[in-house]
């Protein structure tokens, strides 16, 4: 075909889906060898009515519905050499050239057919000869012209060439001694000083190796900085602001001061008023207590003394000792009963290194009594340190604690202390 398609043929897009419509899947109904497939009009046609616009068809529908045979040529197109994957041909003067102009082809195909089928009769007869019968004769190689496709100039870069000058030696010798005898023996090389020449090796600037070709990568980034800002406070001043007092004229003041509703509030404030101004003559509220419980003799155990005094003190040499008070807890119904809990005195990192220890010492509740200040009344034991506790308010008998490991509740039952 030419470069140019004819009048009479068009290019068009034919979508998978509706090759199989046709019976025209690209590759295998139609390929490269045989690129034409004929197809019915009615099936086309059919086609319109069913998918309208959809139809692959339908760019030129015009001249399909004008075809005056019953089979539409329509040729694939593997290189989109027109622009499309097939063309369609819309005439019948058209379909006949296009398969005179490929008869050749065909002819030349089926030759060679032929000839591969000849080929094989040639070999089954060939299979047919005994091996005693074929005679095998040497006969000198034939050299065929050498037949250049480009790989002269790869050739000629294989060969090697002198790319640099050549060195020249010179050696000199005296005339008399061309032809003399010659006379060799072993000695020692120490024997005499030209014994042995030593040629140390020893860096030639001549041979310096030069790097030709440098690859560099090189990448931008954006440049980073660091920046900070203040506000910067400004020193304090002194400032002064005047305002005029809001006021009412006084027919609306005299009207408000005899209206029922300021009676009223007046009725309704005054007794809290008058308490606020009896507080006032008894006692100062604005006085600091602390203050006040200072003595100003400053002598110990005088009459004026208003120091706290200690009571009582509960101690125990074998639970007690060395350890902090984490809470305490009266009881809620007997008097004289209060219960304590004892945790170590360590930080949080010297707990972790003697961890061990601490896991082994047991945890304890301590209940004390007035009656005794030595000996506890009881001792709750409990796994971990335990920092706050309870007596149940409405069952005393119960105790609720919470411990350093985060639980939260441990309960004491048929706790009697009343009975101890």
């Amino acid at each position: 075909m030419a470069d140019e398609l004819p009048p009479y043929m068009k290019p068009l897009f034919v979508a998978g889906g509706s090759q199989k419509i046709y019976d025209c899947v690209a590759d295998e109904q139609v390929t490269e060898e045989n690129p034409w497939v004929l197809i019915p009009k009615e099936k086309i046609v059919e086609d319109f009515r069913m998918r309208a616009a959809v139809c692959d068809f339908h760019p030129v529908k015009k001249q399909v519905m004008a075809y005056p045979g019953e089979e539409i040529l329509l040729i694939y197109d593997p290189d989109y050499k027109y622009g499309e994957n097939f063309y369609v041909c819309l005439t019948e003067e058209g379909k006949a050239a296009y398969f005179e102009s490929i008869k050749p082809a065909e002819e030349e195909a089926a030759e060679g057919e032929d000839g591969e089928v000849a080929y094989g009769e040639d070999e089954i007869a060939y299979e047919d000869i005994a091996l005693e019968d074929i005679v095998l004769k040497d006969l000198p190689a034939t050299p065929a012209p050498w037949n250049e496709l480009g790989s002269e100039a790869d050739l000629e870069e294989e060969i090697l060439t002198t790319s640099r000058s050549l060195i020249t030696f010179m050696i000199q010798r005296k005339r008399r001694m061309f032809g003399a005898p010659c006379q060799f023996e072993d000695r020692n090389i120490d024997a005499a000083k030209d014994a042995y020449i030593e040629c140390a090796s020893f860096e030639d600037s001549t041979f310096d190796t030069h790097r030709q070709e440098h690859d560099t990568a090189t990448q931008n980034v954006m440049e980073t900085c660091e920046k900070a800002c203040q506000t910067e406070w400004k020193k304090p001043r002194a400032a002064v602001s005047q305002y005029v007092p809001r006021t009412l004229p006084q027919a609306q003041l005299d009207k408000i001061n005899k209206s029922k509703e300021l009676a009223k509030f007046v009725e309704g404030v005054c007794p809290r008023f008058k308490l606020a101004l009896q507080q006032n003559e008894i006692m100062d509220v604005f006085a600091d207590d602390y203050n006040e419980l200072v003595d100003v003799d400053g002598v110990f155990g005088n009459k004026a003394d208003n120091n706290l005094k200690e009571y009582q003190s509960f101690t125990d040499l074998e639970f007690s000792k060395n350890k902090s008070i984490a809470h305490i807890d009266w009881h809620p119904y007997i008097k004289g009963i209060v219960a304590v809990t004892y945790t170590e005195k360590l930080k949080y990192d010297d707990r972790v290194d003697v961890s061990t220890r601490i896991l082994m010492t047991p945890s304890l509740i301590l209940i004390w009594g007035f009656s005794d200040p030595i000996h506890p009344q009881l001792v709750l034991e409990a796994p971990e340190d335990i920092y706050c506790f309870r007596f149940n308010p409405t069952d005393p008998n119960i105790v609720a604690a919470g411990c350093i490991n985060g639980q939260v509740m441990y309960n004491w039952r048929h706790l009697d202390i009343a009975s101890q």
